[in-house]
């Protein structure tokens, strides 16, 4: 019987953090999840329970509270039967509905904000991480609405782990050429999407890319402005992510600053610029924009100016990219310092080698 169990309110393809803790795990473990999206998918894990339930967006409050209370009623009883000694949530959801008295030790992996806004649910946040033996977050920015605590910080950087770093043989324009601007990821934020796209519509400056599942949305828009400057591409195998970075002179990351999971976030564009030595697309006022000018690879864009494309232009051919190499260098020995950390609070909470400290 498995000791170990991973619980997520999400579907396994989500939460690609996983295996952040599946690779510390040399014995069988379990995994339960709500497979929304009602698919098949595959898992190294010895058990795997799928709590079948389709959320439709735009159903009642009431009626998502009632599909929740039925994962957490699918958990408990799985709980129940199989007496698990350690439990990792991979969300805040997860463990805000089961992780009151498991009586198994647990860590909390807290990726987003959620509904710290309301009091009770913040209520029973504090005591399930007060009570985790870790609670993880994977930005700082999470401190500022998260309860009072010790977190380790895990960085959303495992898809570059151990790979060399690269060095970025683009930086100043050598050649009279457009300024590649990429999108590269699921696309969703589709109004400061078009607002860009205007902004930078047919400038000879500029070349944007938005690259990944979404982009066809904005391919009738693109038609009906007559933009000609733009590139959609809609799917993408996983392992060509890097080279559609690599590709590109500028990374976009504009998801505005009027929301609470954008704010504080890192996004996982953060790393991709830092390893491949590139300037970032940021909004002021978020915590994306704090860490990229602390470690000089940021250009920042107000969303309400009426000079978007002046205002990244200039940014950009002025970067020092001699300062922006040495500030991207140190954000990530800093990221492979608290990933190192990471991993051994993990190891030993998975082992029974030695107590967390």
């Amino acid at each position: 019987m498995s000791k170990i169990v991973i619980i997520t309110v999400n579907n396994l393809y989500l939460t690609p953090y996983i295996n952040n803790y599946t690779k510390h795990i040399a014995t069988d473990f379990d995994i339960i999840y709500w497979n929304r999206d009602e698919i098949t998918e595959s898992s190294s894990a010895k058990n795997v329970f799928g709590f079948i339930g389709y959320i439709n967006p735009k159903q009642s409050k009431l009626k998502k509270i009632v599909m929740y209370l039925k994962f957490r009623k699918y958990v408990k009883k799985i709980l129940k039967s199989n007496k698990y000694e350690k439990i990792i949530f991979l969300n805040t959801m997860s463990a805000v509905l089961i992780g009151k008295n498991v009586g198994a030790k647990y860590i909390v992996d807290i990726r987003d904000y959620t509904f710290e806004h309301n009091i009770f649910f913040y209520n029973i946040e504090k005591k399930v991480i007060k009570g985790s033996e870790l609670s993880v977050i994977s930005s700082e920015g999470y401190r500022k609405f998260l309860p009072k605590h010790e977190y380790i910080l895990v960085h959303n950087s495992q898809q570059l782990e151990d790979l060399p770093k690269k060095t970025n043989d683009k930086g100043k324009l050598t050649e009279i050429r457009p300024i590649i601007i990429s999108f590269v990821g699921l696309i969703r934020f589709f109004e400061i999407s078009k607002k860009i796209i205007i902004e930078l519509k047919n400038d000879p400056r500029f070349k944007l890319n938005f690259i990944g599942k979404g982009s066809e949305m904005l391919r009738q828009f693109c038609i009906s402005e007559n933009v000609t400057n733009v590139q959609l591409i809609s799917k993408f195998e996983s392992n060509e992510t890097m080279r559609y970075f690599e590709e590109c002179d500028i990374v976009y990351n504009l998801y505005g600053n009027d929301n609470p999971s954008v704010i504080y976030a890192l996004s996982n564009k953060l790393y991709y610029a830092a390893f491949l030595n590139k300037p970032i697309l940021v909004n002021p006022n978020t915590f994306m924009y704090d860490i990229s000018f602390k470690y000089h690879m940021g250009i920042s864009v107000n969303l309400d100016s009426r000079t978007i494309a002046d205002d990244i232009y200039e940014q950009f051919i002025n970067l020092d990219f001699s300062t922006l190499k040495k500030g991207c260098d140190d954000f990530m020995n800093h990221v492979k310092i608290d990933n190192t950390n990471f991993d051994l609070k993990v190891s030993r909470f998975i082992g029974d080698e030695n107590e967390i400290e």
